[in-house]
């Protein structure tokens, strides 16, 4: 029994300075280096304040992070999060953060990949939310759905991406989209598009062009139609304060024997994980119909995790 004890007691020594005993880094600690001199820190922690700075020294479970003001000693268990942005995301001494959003446009995606294990969720119209999550790092699928009561009419999508972003400033990406409708009267189209897309130009001004193919089906109590359309469209997201940026969206898709412009225009507003978009929709000569200035408003709010 004793020759046991003892067995028992040393397994459990070397498990304790053993790799499979030893204590798992999180994800702050892991994030925790000295920065390049051209990146800046910003320290969130855990009680909610922040520093702008950089880590100069890491000692055990302490750093020392550098401020303009002083150096700080500060313990890793206090810190929430640690990220490293561009000095150039320091202005007047504010953090101006990313747009949470940067991987939308309004209605499509940007080219920019959604990191794995992040994702938001969006609601047109409050009335017609999307969820999107990043699979992996290259990977990201989105969908949702609506059903109007006042008018008996619901519908469902998908929209599976997959993208590759080359330094800051180049990211290319392609994609499907699936949408089917519901409604009385044997009303049940259904849409499927394949595209393709390329981001140029950092988060702060940055330019979005994509082209694609969707097949269209129509059904009626008597009658089944199909329609095949080509579309390219032209974006583009260009801040102009902390916390708002110009974007707009605009196709130009086949309409019969020719090609007519929708244009998208507005505001985005943001802060660090909420965005709202308000915005105007407008056609010119699409099916003989031409809109009235300003268009028809558009509005969105997103939330990212």
């Amino acid at each position: 029994m004793k020759s046991l004890w003892i067995m028992i007691a040393g397994l459990a020594v070397l498990s304790a300075v053993s790799p499979l005993g030893a204590k798992k880094n999180t994800r702050v600690e892991e994030g925790i280096r000295i920065p390049d001199t051209a990146n800046i820190q910003v320290i969130t922690f855990r009680k909610g304040a922040a520093l702008i700075g950089r880590v100069s020294s890491i000692t055990g479970d302490q750093i020392v992070f550098s401020t303009d003001a002083k150096d700080t000693v500060i313990f890793i268990p206090d810190i929430g999060k640690i990220e490293e942005i561009p000095k150039s995301n320091i202005r007047n001494g504010k953090y101006w953060y990313p747009d949470p959003n940067s991987a939308r446009l309004y209605l499509v995606p940007t080219a920019r990949p959604l990191p794995k294990g992040e994702g938001f969720v969006s609601g047109y119209y409050i009335i017609a939310p999307l969820v999107a999550y990043g699979v992996s790092d290259n990977i990201s699928i989105s969908g949702g759905g609506t059903f109007l009561l006042s008018t008996m009419i619901g519908g469902v999508y998908l929209l599976p991406k997959i993208g590759f972003s080359f330094g800051n400033y180049v990211s290319l990406a392609a994609g499907a989209a699936g949408a089917k409708a519901w409604g009385p009267e044997g009303f049940a189209p259904s849409l499927g598009a394949l595209y393709a897309l390329g981001t140029f130009g950092p988060p702060e001004m940055s330019a979005t062009v994509g082209a694609g193919y969707a097949a269209y089906m129509g059904t009626t109590e008597n009658d089944t139609a199909f329609s095949f359309t080509p579309a390219f469209m032209v974006g583009g997201s260009f801040r102009i304060l902390r916390k708002m940026a110009f974007v707009t969206e605009n196709y130009m898709v086949k309409n019969w024997l020719d090609y007519s412009p929708i244009v998208t225009y507005g505001l985005r507003f943001f802060g660090e994980q909420f965005t709202l978009d308000v915005a105007f929709i407008n056609t010119i000569n699409y099916g003989g119909f031409s809109g009235k200035f300003p268009g028809l408003p558009v509005a969105a709010i997103t939330y990212k995790f």
